[in-house]
Order: C-alpha cells, then sequence, then structure tokens
C-alpha cells in the first residue's frame, strides 16, 4: 500500500497531467487560455507552500460537492448548475472550481472521446482522493 505522501504526489501529477491534457483539448478556445494559464499558476504557487494545499482544495471544491456526479459522469448536473453557493467565500480556494467553469464554458463543443476523457481524470482524481483520505 502507498504511503499517504506518495499517494498526495500521485494526485499532484496526475492533477498537472489533467491540467495539460485540458490545454490541449480546450485549444480550440483561446478565450480560456488565460483560465487554464491562472489555473496551472494557481496550482504551482500551491504547491510551492504545501504539496497538500491542491488536494484539500480539490476535495473540499470537487469532491465533497461533485463525487457523485462525476462517478455518474453526470454533465447536465454540471451545465445546470451556476456554482454560487461553492465558489462564495473561496476567493483564495477557486483553483478547483475554476476547472469545472472552464469545461462549463466549453463543454457542449466537444467531442465524446473528450468529455469521456475529461471525465476520466476526474474519475481518477476522486479516487485518488479518496485513498488520500482513508
Amino acid at each position: 500500500m502507498a504511503t499517504k505522501d506518495t499517494l498526495v504526489d500521485v494526485f499532484n501529477t496526475k492533477l498537472k497531467a489533467f491540467i495539460s491534457d485540458l490545454k490541449t483539448v480546450l485549444c480550440e478556445y483561446p478565450h480560456l487560455s488565460p483560465d487554464l494559464a491562472a489555473l496551472s499558476s494557481g496550482v504551482n504557487l500551491a504547491l510551492s507552500f504545501d504539496k497538500r494545499s491542491p488536494n484539500d482544495i480539490f476535495h473540499k471544491c470537487v469532491t465533497i460537492p461533485y463525487e457523485v456526479y462525476i462517478k455518474d459522469e453526470n454533465e447536465d448536473f454540471f451545465l445546470e448548475n451556476d456554482y454560487k453557493e461553492q465558489i462564495v467565500g473561496r476567493v483564495n480556494n477557486q483553483t478547483s472550481s475554476d476547472i469545472v467553469e472552464m469545461l462549463k464554458k466549453a463543454w457542449s463543443g466537444l467531442v465524446d472521446e473528450n468529455k469521456k476523457a475529461i471525465f476520466a481524470h476526474l474519475k481518477l482524481l476522486v479516487r485518488i482522493d479518496s485513498m488520500i483520505r482513508s
């Protein structure tokens, strides 16, 4: 069994890979480039202070409120939710919520293969998060 520190390292590696893949998939949406750059910078900045920080933020902002929807690949929930409740009071912790907002902006234009890949990334991150917390 992997140690919690190892799992945190794996989580961070997979989160960075997800962001990198988002940059590739969403390159057709140049208006999202600044958001993706800010997201990447935010993760790197958080890592420079505490390697557990991105996972803690993901857990609070993504796993807790959205785990069921991610596991069910419920794209309607993502498209219909306004996320105001989740973002209020999280000015310094918007990194994970920003991922959801970016996807929402571009989702309807994505091919099914890319949608499946995004859900696969999110499912993996949620699974690793659960392992860290068990």
